[in-house]
């Protein structure tokens, strides 16, 4: 076997010194790649809990208080009316919901509170835009949100309609939060 020069020797290392650069730098880039998803991820996890702390602070929890407000109203008002629905069962069902909505919106003109409402809304909206925008984690928002959404929506949705008349993206935060996202 001769022996290699020292050319064959240099350019046997230079292969060698690539080889191993290459493998070292995508192993790095891997990491870099990993951590930075990670951290994308847990970044718009946080962004999701800053919406949610933001919706149990004071001041939103007194909006949420006059829904309540609205919601109990809504259904001393209409318990009566509801137990004498009667016949097939879609037709009672649209009833009760008509009912229901058209009473709740009845009891927001009444006692003022569309103010409220409209802002209670508009937070919904704001998730919403924070998901759309991929700065929020959509499954995070969806465990917070979705329950209240789903409550509200069904109750104001005459409320909201109505806004829609003059504003027609109103209520399209609500809207999506209210139903299971599509994966």
């Amino acid at each position: 076997m001769p022996a290699l020069e020292f050319k064959d020797i240099s350019d046997l290392i230079a292969k060698w010194i690539s080889i191993i650069a290459a493998i070292l730098g995508g192993f790095i880039w891997l990491n870099t790649y990993v951590d930075s998803k990670r951290d994308e991820i847990s970044g718009r996890q946080q962004e999701s809990i800053k919406f949610f702390r933001e919706y149990n602070s004071p001041e939103s929890l007194k909006l949420r208080q006059e829904f309540f407000d609205v919601k109990l109203a809504t259904r001393s008002e209409v318990d009566q009316k509801l137990s004498s629905l009667r016949g097939d069962t879609n037709a009672a069902m649209a009833q009760a919901e008509h009912l229901i909505r058209s009473t709740a919106m009845k009891i927001i003109i009444d006692q003022k509170k569309g103010f409220d409402m409209r802002r209670l809304i508009e937070m919904f909206d704001q998730v919403e835009a924070c998901v759309d925008l991929n700065v929020c984690d959509r499954d995070v928002i969806y465990r917070f949100f979705n329950a209240d959404a789903y409550e509200i929506r069904y109750i104001l949705m005459d409320f909201i309609d109505q806004i829609k008349l003059t504003r027609p993206g109103f209520g399209k935060g609500i809207d999506a939060l209210s139903y299971k996202p599509k994966d």
